[in-house]
């Protein structure tokens, strides 16, 4: 009787040892996943992408750059944002030890061959920069003003004939 019932002691001491393990891992977990919720509440939209693409590449062994990269040139994860992507990825692989490589084989060099995709990235992004900026000054033209003036003004001629019931 007297082993049955410490047998049950020990058990029943298990049993909390058990419970209270699980209430702190459960709660462990709660509050990690609070701290995750604060941090991502206080992040841009463009950061909590960036965060997600590194967790993912985590997960399959990629190192944050490798994910990166691949998520900018293959996956094209950043169509919205290619050229802040961009500028981000070299910012943080000039920051790390050997991963920006301008000068190297991309045949051989892994870091060369994600530094010339991330560079053919930024040439492009240039381009288009270029492009607005030429599109701007056509706006600013006094030819483009004067048809601007003049539609406009055909638009404004037509709302006034519709608001008298013209049709025309």
């Amino acid at each position: 009787k007297k082993l049955n019932k410490i047998k049950k002691e020990r058990e029943e001491k298990e049993r909390e040892k058990n419970t209270l393990s699980r209430r702190r891992k459960n709660h462990e977990k709660r509050k990690k996943s609070t701290k995750k919720k604060v941090r991502l509440a206080s992040m841009s939209p463009f950061q909590i992408l960036v965060e997600n693409i590194i967790q993912e590449g985590k997960k399959q062994s990629m190192s944050e750059i490798a994910s990166l990269v691949k998520a900018l040139t293959v996956d094209n994860a950043f169509e919205n944002d290619k050229c802040e992507a961009a500028h981000y990825i070299k910012v943080k692989m000039e920051a790390a030890k050997g991963e920006w490589l301008p000068d190297g084989n991309p045949a051989k060099d892994k870091a060369t061959k994600r530094t010339h995709a991330v560079m053919k990235i930024l040439e492009e992004c240039k381009k288009n920069v270029k492009e607005i900026f030429k599109v701007k000054e056509k706006l600013k033209s006094p030819k483009f003003r004067a048809f601007k003036t003049e539609t406009l003004l055909k638009i404004n001629v037509k709302e006034n004939l519709k608001i008298q019931n013209i049709d025309f």
